[in-house]
């Protein structure tokens, strides 16, 4: 007879009463040794953006190292927004980041062992002693609870993006500054949009964002280069040419990515690409209130007075040759 600890018995109760995301209870259950079958995990079945599918599989390699699972690769299959042949434009994101290098691929003859985790969580002890592989579309809900899982990731993450050549991609820097990126997002959102407008934020607020970045690394002697990256018509942009700012509107999309990954100082936008882009990067992350929360070193702009000082601070350590994170 198998008896479950009380602390299991809760985590199995919150998945079935909704109290829980179902990544985070599969996690659960993995680490207290019920759901002891799964040989590993993998992550598939979306359509939606780049960005929303690399964070995902961002999320299940975190919680296969977590819990010890194996991680199998399922390459993308759809990539929403494509560019020219939408199969080309799908293998572009899976070589661009490389996420499934050096791990095992989901083969063919593996499809019948895989398993929803939803289903899993029905009834875990279902599956002691068969050998499958639980899947999901993702697994940001564990994440998202346990942001230090995806940060124990990301050197790994990290390498394989630098194993992905990108020496034809340029990098709009200005020598002996500070290059600030600025994400700022457009596009399929607005002020007004009916369903995406708390996505939305305002030039003004971007604007004093960079001001008091400049601000704060004049402190420290240092110059600040600004690169705005959006999609949309110049003439609405103005208010950023005029504060200084060089635009690169409409741009391919990789460009983008790299430029922001690489930025000494990321401002990034409420997007599942910005938030991407901050993992990659190991500047200064400045982060607005989303619904995937910050990683610990990046500074939040929910405070200007606070966020300024931590601003400061950071530079003050990069000005001292350190990382930020």
């Amino acid at each position: 007879m198998i008896v479950l600890s009380p602390s299991v018995l809760l985590a199995w109760a919150r998945t079935r009463i909704g109290g829980a995301p179902q990544s985070l209870a599969f996690a659960r259950l993995v680490k207290h040794d019920v759901a002891t079958s799964p040989r590993g995990i993998t992550c598939r079945g979306k359509d939606d953006g780049g960005g929303a599918q690399v964070h995902a599989v961002i999320s299940a390699l975190a919680l296969a190292h977590a819990t010890g699972l194996t991680y199998y690769h399922s390459p993308f299959t759809s990539i929403a927004h494509a560019e020219g042949d939408a199969a080309d434009w799908t293998e572009k994101w899976e070589s661009f980041f490389n996420l499934g290098h050096g791990e095992k691929r989901l083969r063919a003859e593996q499809e019948a062992e895989c398993v929803p985790i939803k289903r899993l969580l029905k009834s875990p002890l279902l599956w002691r002693g068969h050998e499958l592989i639980a899947e999901a579309e993702h697994f940001t809900g564990f994440t998202d609870a346990d942001v230090e899982a995806i940060a124990a990731v990301l050197p790994d993450v990290r390498r394989k993006y630098a194993l992905s050549d990108k020496s034809a991609l340029t990098l709009y820097n200005v020598p002996g500054t500070l290059t600030m990126n600025v994400h700022v997002r457009r596009g399929d959102v607005s002020a007004d949009h009916p369903y995406h407008s708390n996505r939305f934020t305002g030039d003004d607020a971007i604007l004093e964002t960079i001001r008091s970045a400049r601000e704060a690394a004049q402190a420290q002697g240092l110059a600040v280069s600004v690169n705005v990256w959006s999609q949309g018509d110049r003439a609405d942009f103005l208010a950023y040419e005029e504060a200084g700012c060089r635009l690169f509107l409409d741009t391919d999309i990789f460009e983008t990515v790299h430029n922001l990954a690489q930025s000494d100082i990321l401002l990034m936008a409420k997007s599942s690409l910005s938030f991407v882009a901050a993992l990659l990067n190991d500047g200064i992350c400045l982060y607005e209130d989303f619904w995937h929360p910050p990683l610990p070193h990046w500074i939040k702009l929910q405070n200007p007075a606070a966020s300024s000082a931590a601003l400061r601070d950071a530079l003050a350590v990069r000005s001292r040759g350190t990382p930020a994170g």
